[in-house]
């Protein structure tokens, strides 16, 4: 999910409260939001598409004098149902452009404005309700708001009608990377011109900045998260500014990839559309580009060179080929003390990482594939781009490992230390890092002249 709270909403919704398209209708008088004592009318407007019912209070009184001007980026503006509404359809026809679709809506989608001090400091709030012919959409928006919230909200409320419009009960949710992504293509493409500001001027930049310049800007340097971490992000990501841009310039980059033609586009609707279908994601959208993915692994391999290739990266700070094989190859061993009889003294001996995976206790691995992981991850930096792929692999054979062993559902096992499946997954990681261990040895091979 993005930077909306999407709160399911099971069972019946009442019908809402709406009016001929483009028409207001007073309700009821409420306080204004900005002259305390005064009043104005409750009013509910619509989108030119009809798809979005925008509540709230009425426009402001006009004011008398200059117009102030606000230069650069302004992070609250101050909601309106009419200016909502452009707002919303304006960012539906750009989502709609990315993904080369027609606007062929099935839910409504209910954007309801509401103070801030009723909301809170929470997130906008986004409410999937069940209705006897499909899904509907009730959007909490706080009043005034961050801008660039407001639209990321939009896009992950969009994004979530299209991909539910044939849902029955369950609802199918496009994974964080898609919204941040997507998003962010969106800002690149429109920028401000997405929401309007009342009674404000706005001096804006007629050159929009580069969505690749952007996204090597967010980086720093850093080189674009693998696509099993923009998969399954940390709980602690937004907590952390840096690896928080970093993962919404690497989420922009892989949609950006993803539909930069027309079979990447036809395939990314297909996923979308086949999500509620699903238990899991990764496997409606390897089913979906299958023509491209066999398996979440030839995606990994795909994103190492593509994003590497799309965001380019400095020579000067790249090891050999024959340098980074020869780190790889250190990586999948582990050096340990180890006793040859019950009283002979320990001796330094290098195991294969196969055998520590199949011999060694959990606890005791488990720091082990911790370490090789934060290796390969600055392994994956330094190496050139035809071994980028290899390195990738070797992470995520770790990474699915240490998902499979040691993940809180497997506490179990990790108690019991000789169940079968604890043998099964430790022997399947340990086939492909014997696997990773003798094509790392063939291509370190010198080629003799013959």
């Amino acid at each position: 999910m993005g930077l909306g709270t999407v709160l399911p909403a099971l069972g019946q919704g009442g019908k809402a409260a709406t009016n001929a398209a483009g028409a207001a209708r007073q309700d009821f008088l409420v306080p204004h939001r900005r002259l305390p004592g005064s009043v104005v009318p409750h009013v509910t407007t619509r989108g030119i598409s009809g798809q979005f019912v925008v509540s709230g209070a009425t426009g402001v009184a006009a004011r008398v004098g200059s117009i102030p001007t606000v230069d650069g980026d302004v992070a609250d503006v101050e909601v309106e149902p009419q200016w909502l509404a452009v707002a919303a359809e304006r960012t539906k026809k750009a989502v709609l452009a990315r993904l080369d679709l027609p606007d062929q809506w099935v839910g409504k989608i209910h954007l309801q404005i509401r103070p801030r001090r009723e909301l809170g400091e929470s997130s906008i709030r986004i409410v999937p309700v069940s209705f006897p012919n499909g899904w509907q959409y009730r959007v909490d928006v706080p009043d005034p708001v961050e801008w660039r919230r407001l639209v990321r909200a939009l896009v992950e409320v969009i994004l979530l009608e299209l991909a539910n419009r044939e849902a029955g009960e369950r609802l199918g949710f496009p994974p964080l990377w898609i919204n941040e992504g997507m998003t962010e293509l969106v800002l690149a493409d429109r920028g401000e011109d997405l929401v309007l500001r009342s009674h404000t001027a706005v001096a804006r930049n007629a050159q929009k900045p580069s969505l690749l310049v952007e996204a090597r800007k967010a980086l720093s340097g850093r080189q674009p998260m693998l696509f099993s971490e923009l998969s399954f992000p940390p709980e602690s990501l937004m907590a952390d500014p840096a690896a928080w841009r970093a993962f919404q310039a690497s989420s922009a980059v892989l949609v950006h990839e993803l539909l930069s033609d027309d079979a990447g586009r036809q395939s990314f609707g297909v996923f979308l559309r086949r999500l509620p279908g699903h238990l899991n994601w990764q496997t409606g959208f390897i089913e979906a580009h299958q023509g491209r993915f066999l398996s979440p692994l030839d995606v990994e391999k795909w994103w190492a060179v593509n994003s590497t290739h799309v965001l380019g990266r400095d020579p000067a700070l790249l090891w050999t080929k024959e340098r980074t094989l020869d780190s790889m190859a250190a990586i999948l061993v582990e050096s340990a003390e180890m006793a040859s009889g019950t009283n002979a003294p320990p001796q330094r001996r290098s195991l294969p990482l196969a055998e520590v995976v199949e011999t060694w206790s959990g606890p005791v691995q488990r720091e082990v594939i911790r370490r090789k992981e934060a290796q390969l991850r600055e392994l994956y930096s330094r190496a050139p781009v035809d071994v980028l792929p290899l390195v990738a692999e070797c992470y995520r054979t770790l990474q699915d490992y240490s998902s499979e062993r040691f993940s809180s559902a497997s506490e179990a096992q990790r108690r019991a230390e000789l169940t079968p499946r604890a043998k099964v997954v430790a022997s399947k990681a340990a086939r492909r890092l014997r696997d990773l261990d003798k094509r790392i040895a063939a291509l370190r091979k010198p080629v003799t002249a013959r």
